[in-house]
């Protein structure tokens, strides 16, 4: 590996360059620890997690009667067998579901129960990579999240699977790793995964990531860790826990809300986000200012233009915001056709004002 490990008391482990590198240099490749579905999935094949049909109608696996594809039943999917010894073993029936449902929670349980099985699987790299992943248990407690997970994770692991062989505190452990720690992944038919990669997990977070990683659409969900810019040797590694293409707002309650940290990094705390002016608005009573947070960290902070003396309140730009974003889901909902691409140049025409 090309970097190395170190410890503080602010951020716990964190990563620094054990060489210089340039841009593009691979640092690691790493292959998941655990996959599975995301929580509030709808119903997928558990092994190439294609989406299935929910109803008695839909595929299922000839040995468990969970949904499965009938190209993974016939190939034994990999990702599918523990858990589908489990549910033999202990006669958990899938709960076939109305063709209105949109969303599955059986299938929250699938996840940390192949982490669970992980980890009696691979005990050495538990204690060496997992057990040290953090999982913020004190904040988790005080969250919708921890009495979700308790109802529809640990008891039922604990109930119907009789899995009594793992403490209530461990499953609680896994989903706040995998709540805290996992990376997006997609599969060939495009839908996406929750990925654990141990050693991917020890960079801290930056809005303005010094590293990118790629994974593989292939089935394997190989990653792929490099060098975004030269990096010299000694310097902090960053890769991002959000999405660098949103403003500071979104980004800030996506890592507030699922990561429990605010972040401070140098395009958080710039109300020009770096120069790109990416959460700024236009100013409809100069010809060339922008309206910008006079606190970015700060939802309620004003706004203010940067040519002239227009000053807004935080709340009256969270509107404007909210109906923005609004406007551009509802454009994501429509399938793909000339008159989506009509409208949504009608929109972004609208929105600078034209």
């Amino acid at each position: 590996m090309e970097f190395d490990v170190l410890r503080n008391d602010e951020l716990g482990r964190f990563g620094v360059a054990g060489k210089d590198l340039q841009a593009g240099d691979i640092l690691h490749t790493e292959t998941p620890l655990v996959v599975g579905p995301k929580q509030d999935s709808a119903v997928v094949c558990l092994g190439c997690n294609i989406f299935l049909d929910g109803t008695s109608a839909g595929p299922r696996c000839s040995k468990c009667g969970w949904p499965l594809c009938p190209d993974c039943d016939n190939s034994e999917a990999p990702l599918h067998r523990g858990e589908c010894s489990v549910f033999v073993e202990n006669h958990v029936k899938f709960q076939n579901l109305p063709r209105e449902a949109m969303i599955c929670l059986q299938l929250d349980c699938i996840a940390p129960l192949r982490f669970l099985l992980a980890k009696e699987a691979y005990p050495d790299r538990w204690e060496k990579e997992v057990s040290q992943m953090e999982h913020h248990e004190d904040a988790r407690r005080q969250t919708p999240a921890w009495t979700v997970d308790d109802t529809n994770i640990v008891k039922y692991l604990r109930g119907p699977c009789k899995l009594s062989r793992f403490p209530e505190s461990l499953i609680q452990q896994v989903c706040g790793i995998l709540e805290v720690n996992s990376f997006e992944a997609h599969t060939l038919s495009g839908n996406p995964v929750r990925c654990i990669f141990p050693k991917l997990a020890i960079f801290a977070h930056s809005c303005v990531p010094n590293l990118t990683h790629s994974i593989s659409l292939d089935g394997s969900f190989q990653m792929v860790c490099r060098a975004a810019v030269d990096i010299p040797k000694g310097e902090m590694l960053y890769t991002t826990y959000t999405y660098t293409l949103t403003g500071t707002r979104d980004r800030q309650i996506h890592l507030r809300k699922g990561k429990f940290f605010t972040c401070h990094c140098p395009r958080c705390l710039d109300p020009t986000e770096l120069g790109t002016y990416f959460s700024s608005l236009k100013c409809l009573s100069c010809p060339n200012g922008y309206i910008q947070s006079t606190a970015p960290l700060d939802e309620a902070a004003p706004w203010k233009c940067n040519s002239c003396d227009t000053s807004t309140s935080g709340q009256k730009i969270q509107e404007i915001i909210g109906k923005i974003q609004e406007s551009v889901e509802a454009l994501k909902e429509q399938p793909a056709s000339r008159r989506k691409l009509l409208d949504t140049e009608k929109l972004h025409k609208h929105l600078l004002g034209k």
